[in-house]
């Protein structure tokens, strides 16, 4: 199932050809609207929802490029925690998703999909 509708995944497949494969699609995406800063984290507006299910997508995003949970450190971890038991609990998300590698597009920078559903 795919969770963005076509008009959407048209567009994102066409933004990933223009950045060419060279380029990591959330390290690119850094520059875009960020709701919220943290020191090793960040949460961005994703450009490319899943427009299906979700009011508000966003997105968590680790700062550096690390492709998986384990290379995160002690610090980045720590922040991880707290972001997910102080800062998100006030937000209106429902669901924080963790794709996992068969339904990855983006499989070499560590991020999750915050998701207000659709009523």
């Amino acid at each position: 199932m795919n969770f963005r509708s076509h008009k959407i995944e048209k567009a994102y497949h066409k933004h990933r050809q223009d950045l060419g494969h060279e380029v990591c699609l959330l390290c690119d995406g850094l520059k875009a609207k960020v709701t919220k800063n943290f020191k090793h984290w960040v949460i961005l507006s994703n450009k490319f929802p899943y427009d299906k299910i979700a009011k508000n997508h966003d997105l968590l995003v680790i700062k550096n490029h690390i492709a998986s949970l384990d290379k995160l450190s002690k610090e980045e971890s720590e922040e991880l925690f707290k972001i997910k038991t102080t800062h998100l609990p006030k937000m209106n998300y429902c669901l924080i998703l963790e794709n996992l590698p068969k339904r990855q597009s983006v499989k070499g920078h560590y991020h999750f999909h915050l998701v207000e559903l659709k009523d």
